[in-house]
C-alpha cells in the first residue's frame, strides 16, 4: 500500500525509471535532483518524525576503514558516488496515511 501511495503522490522525477510499477520492495527508493537536496529531504523527514535510510552511504556500506581492501577508489566511481549520494529510501511497513504524509513532506521539502 505504501508503494502505491508514493507512486501517486510523489513527481515522477524522483521515482527511479527503473522500479517496476507493481514492484513493493521492502524500503521505497527516491533520487533526489543532487545530494543537498537528499540531505535536506532526511532532515525534513526526520523533523516530523519520519525515519528514511540512506542508501550505501558511503558505497562500501556500512564503511570501511581500509577500503583499499576491496580495491575501491571513489573517484574511479563517480556515477556510484553520486547515486548514493542522491538516493533517500523510503518506509513500506507504514499505513497509507503515514505514507501519505511522507509523501506532503517530500513534495513541500523539493519545492523550497
Amino acid at each position: 500500500r505504501a508503494a502505491r501511495v508514493y507512486r501517486q503522490h510523489l513527481p515522477a522525477s524522483l521515482i527511479p525509471s527503473g522500479l517496476a510499477k507493481d514492484c513493493a520492495p521492502a524500503r521505497f527508493p527516491i533520487i533526489a535532483p543532487d545530494s543537498r537536496a537528499s540531505e535536506q529531504l532526511f532532515s525534513d523527514l526526520r523533523r516530523t518524525g519520519y525515519y528514511s535510510g540512506k542508501w550505501y552511504r558511503p558505497v562500501i556500506f556500512p564503511g570501511t576503514p581500509r577500503p583499499e581492501l576491496y580495491h575501491y577508489t571513489p573517484t574511479h566511481f563517480p556515477v556510484a558516488e553520486d547515486i548514493s549520494g542522491r538516493i533517500v529510501n523510503l518506509p513500506t511497513n507504514i499505513t497509507a496515511e503515514k505514507a501519505k504524509e511522507i509523501a506532503r513532506v517530500i513534495v513541500t521539502s523539493t519545492h523550497k
